[in-house]
Protein backbone atom coordinates (compact mmCIF):
# COMPACT_ATOMS: atom_id res chain seq x y z
CA UNK A 1 0.00 0.00 0.00
CA UNK A 2 1.04 3.94 -0.73
CA UNK A 3 0.54 6.59 1.22
CA UNK A 4 -2.32 8.70 1.08
CA UNK A 5 -1.11 12.70 0.67
CA UNK A 6 -3.93 15.65 1.32
CA UNK A 7 -2.82 19.81 1.19
CA UNK A 8 -5.61 22.35 1.67
CA UNK A 9 -4.98 25.89 0.95
CA UNK A 10 -5.92 29.19 2.63
CA UNK A 11 -7.69 30.97 0.40
CA UNK A 12 -4.21 33.57 0.27
CA UNK A 13 -2.45 30.39 -0.86
CA UNK A 14 -0.95 29.29 2.08
CA UNK A 15 -1.05 25.96 3.37
CA UNK A 16 -3.49 24.96 5.91
CA UNK A 17 -2.85 21.44 6.23
CA UNK A 18 -0.90 18.69 5.37
CA UNK A 19 -1.75 15.50 6.07
CA UNK A 20 -0.27 11.94 5.31
CA UNK A 21 -1.83 8.23 6.02
CA UNK A 22 -0.84 5.01 5.19
CA UNK A 23 -2.77 2.79 2.62
CA UNK A 24 -6.55 2.80 3.18
CA UNK A 25 -6.06 4.99 5.85
CA UNK A 26 -4.59 2.68 8.32
CA UNK A 27 -2.83 4.73 10.47
CA UNK A 28 -1.78 8.61 9.63
CA UNK A 29 1.73 9.20 9.25
CA UNK A 30 1.60 13.26 9.75
CA UNK A 31 -1.16 15.32 10.29
CA UNK A 32 0.34 19.37 10.31
CA UNK A 33 -2.05 22.18 10.38
CA UNK A 34 -1.20 26.15 10.06
CA UNK A 35 -2.51 29.14 11.12
CA UNK A 36 -3.13 31.61 7.76
CA UNK A 37 -0.28 33.74 8.32
CA UNK A 38 1.93 30.43 7.38
CA UNK A 39 3.27 29.46 11.02
CA UNK A 40 2.64 25.54 12.48
CA UNK A 41 -0.63 25.66 14.34
CA UNK A 42 -0.02 21.82 15.24
CA UNK A 43 2.70 19.13 13.98
CA UNK A 44 1.52 15.78 14.91
CA UNK A 45 4.03 13.43 13.33
CA UNK A 46 4.21 9.28 13.45
CA UNK A 47 7.46 8.77 16.12
CA UNK A 48 6.97 5.10 16.44
CA UNK A 49 4.26 3.06 14.18
CA UNK A 50 4.55 -0.33 15.56
CA UNK A 51 3.72 1.60 19.49
CA UNK A 52 1.21 4.25 17.62
CA UNK A 53 3.61 7.05 18.89
CA UNK A 54 3.22 10.22 17.70
CA UNK A 55 5.16 13.45 18.20
CA UNK A 56 2.85 16.53 19.07
CA UNK A 57 3.45 20.56 19.34
CA UNK A 58 1.25 23.25 19.15
CA UNK A 59 2.21 26.59 18.37
CA UNK A 60 0.60 30.42 19.07
CA UNK A 61 0.12 32.36 16.32
CA UNK A 62 3.12 34.17 16.66
CA UNK A 63 5.08 30.46 15.84
CA UNK A 64 6.39 30.34 19.48
CA UNK A 65 5.91 26.57 20.92
CA UNK A 66 2.88 27.18 23.37
CA UNK A 67 2.92 22.66 24.00
CA UNK A 68 4.90 19.88 23.21
CA UNK A 69 4.56 16.10 24.03
CA UNK A 70 3.93 12.33 22.64
CA UNK A 71 0.26 11.10 21.89
CA UNK A 72 -0.42 7.03 21.29
CA UNK A 73 -3.69 6.11 19.63
CA UNK A 74 -5.50 4.28 22.02
CA UNK A 75 -7.45 1.43 20.86
CA UNK A 76 -9.83 1.52 23.62
CA UNK A 77 -10.51 4.85 23.29
CA UNK A 78 -10.15 5.19 19.79
CA UNK A 79 -8.40 8.33 19.96
CA UNK A 80 -5.06 9.80 20.52
CA UNK A 81 -4.03 10.15 24.45
CA UNK A 82 -1.01 12.03 25.99
CA UNK A 83 2.02 9.81 26.91
CA UNK A 84 4.98 10.53 29.16
CA UNK A 85 6.29 13.86 29.37
CA UNK A 86 4.06 17.32 28.32
CA UNK A 87 5.49 20.82 28.59
CA UNK A 88 3.55 23.90 28.45
CA UNK A 89 5.16 27.18 27.49
CA UNK A 90 3.92 31.13 27.68
CA UNK A 91 3.64 33.27 24.19
CA UNK A 92 7.48 33.97 25.57
CA UNK A 93 8.54 30.63 25.34
CA UNK A 94 9.08 30.15 29.23
CA UNK A 95 8.40 27.14 30.39
CA UNK A 96 5.38 27.43 32.74
CA UNK A 97 4.10 23.54 33.36
CA UNK A 98 5.33 20.18 33.14
CA UNK A 99 2.98 17.03 33.71
CA UNK A 100 3.56 13.18 32.98
CA UNK A 101 0.58 11.08 31.60
CA UNK A 102 0.37 7.28 31.20
CA UNK A 103 -2.58 6.33 28.42
CA UNK A 104 -4.26 9.59 28.92
CA UNK A 105 -4.53 9.77 32.33
CA UNK A 106 -2.60 12.51 34.60
CA UNK A 107 0.24 11.12 36.75
CA UNK A 108 1.21 12.78 39.61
Amino acid sequence: MGVNKQTDYFPNGNIDLLEESHGDNDYLIKRNTFFENGYAEVVFELLDKRKKLYMHKEFYETGKIKEEGSLKFSEAKSDYVKEGEWKYYDETTKLIKTENYQNGELRE
